[in-house]
């Protein structure tokens, strides 16, 4: 609570602010995905949000990083619930951080599975 003049304010966060656990549906989306897209949509934010709290919080920007480098073997599953809660019309586990809206999500997966490498349909720079 701020107090200007004589009067109290009260200060909420936006609606849009991070909260753990937004940041956790993030994080485990972008492992299970390796694509931003997914993985903010997954969250319920925004790419743009992301890479603000990326360049704001250096805890992030590391957990972010660990995100890309990880391999889980529990992947396949994420994916295979996810998919089968969306053809359903079903919820799925809160538990799982992917979260399918769209056939569209998964063939943008597959894609990009075929192209290592290659990052928001761009090939890898060269040189790195």
């Amino acid at each position: 609570m701020v107090r200007a003049g004589t009067r109290a304010q009260v200060r909420r966060a936006g609606g849009g602010a991070w909260t753990a656990a937004t940041e956790r549906r993030f994080l485990g989306a972008l492992a299970a995905t390796k694509d931003l897209v997914i993985a903010v949509t997954s969250a319920g934010t925004s790419s743009t949000a992301a890479y603000r709290r990326r360049a704001a919080c250096p805890g992030f920007a590391e957990s972010w990083r660990e995100a890309l480098a990880c391999a889980e073997p529990e992947v396949l599953a994420w994916w295979v619930e996810s998919m089968a809660a969306m053809m359903e019309g079903c919820e799925q586990s809160t538990e799982n951080p992917v979260r399918i809206t769209s056939c569209s999500d998964v063939i943008r997966l597959y894609e990009r599975s075929l192209r290592p490498g290659w990052r928001h349909g761009r090939p890898p720079r060269a040189g790195g």
